[in-house]
């Protein structure tokens, strides 16, 4: 069984999830999902495993899909909303709208499910004012978590088909990452955790020929969380009067390669937009995320582009 094979695979103990994705599995026929559900739930009650998660669409929960899935104790649905504009659903022919996503998230969360919002940038038809649209409604809705996905064209796709005739055009890199840094800001400050940015790299998504067109770049999350990095120094810069011609950010460790950008692209932004030379300084005291900026004899705090003073 794929369960105990995947678990006899552990070194330590951890949290342990079984997790059904790869479409939208309560699509399927109530007994089918109950069937395969069972193995999981059964792991879960003789204490193998500690949680059960599924991702599928939100046009697909129902009262009764509701029931089953507390039956079987699944913990966690992720749904696969992609946008809460509904003119980017249409053209994109999602078959859903955002009042479907709405109501699916607010009935998981009554049942007491842990709800995953799944994000996609860059679907025909989207603006920055459907980013914005999206943005407010993820803050409005509240899922317990999200993840924002890149469009990119995959080949012998119908999207593929757009693309070559002309009738679709993906964002840039640098467009992908300013609309995905701007989710995850809009999350963030919202207390929604952020599970992933980014495609996982795959074989299928490495393989020759198999993105025509579109943002994807491995490091696609890093790249996001230095954008918020940039940004979050920027706006401290631009709203002091002093003039100073370096600073010196303290940072977490794990957060110094993400802050410097690829390639110190952040420390050449930030010297040649307002002539400062940072040095960044690596501190296991300073929070994930956070940065400590001494800047004109003053240290400030920041995290998710709030200012205050130490």
């Amino acid at each position: 069984m794929e369960i105990e094979t995947g678990l006899k695979r552990l070194t330590e103990e951890r949290y342990v999830e079984v997790a059904y994705y790869g479409g939208s599995f309560t699509a399927l026929p109530l007994t089918i999902q109950a069937e395969l559900l069972q193995p999981a739930y059964q792991a879960l009650q003789a204490g193998k495993i500690q949680g059960i998660r599924l991702s599928t669409r939100p046009d697909y929960i129902s009262s009764d899909v509701i029931t089953l899935l507390q039956q079987c104790s699944v913990s966690t649905v992720e749904l696969g909303i992609q946008s809460f504009d509904d003119s980017v659903l249409t053209q994109s022919g999602r078959g859903h709208t955002a009042v479907d996503s709405v109501v699916a998230l607010k009935s998981l969360r009554v049942a007491g499910f842990h709800t995953v919002a799944q994000l996609m940038i860059g679907l025909p038809g989207e603006s920055w004012d459907s980013v914005l649209k999206t943005a407010t409604m993820l803050a409005q809705t509240r899922p317990d978590g999200v993840r924002i996905y890149p469009t990119v064209v995959l080949v012998d796709t119908p999207l593929a088909a757009l693309y070559r005739t002309g009738s679709y055009q993906p964002l840039s890199l640098a467009e992908a990452t300013a609309k995905a840094a701007f989710l995850k800001w809009q999350a963030e400050r919202h207390g929604i955790n952020v599970i992933r940015v980014g495609l996982q790299a795959t074989d299928e998504l490495s393989a020759a020929g198999a993105i025509l067109a579109g943002p994807y770049h491995p490091a696609f999350g890093e790249m996001v969380a230095s954008q918020l990095f940039y940004l979050m120094a920027a706006r401290l810069f631009e709203s002091t009067n002093n003039v100073c011609h370096s600073a010196t950010i303290h940072h977490h460790p794990k957060d110094h390669s993400k802050l410097r950008g690829i390639a110190n692209a952040n420390l050449g932004r930030w010297r040649d937009s307002f002539g400062i030379s940072v040095f960044c300084q690596s501190d296991a005291r300073i929070s994930e995320g956070e940065l400590m900026v001494e800047y004109a004899d003053t240290s400030y705090i920041i995290k998710s582009s709030i200012l205050s003073d130490v």
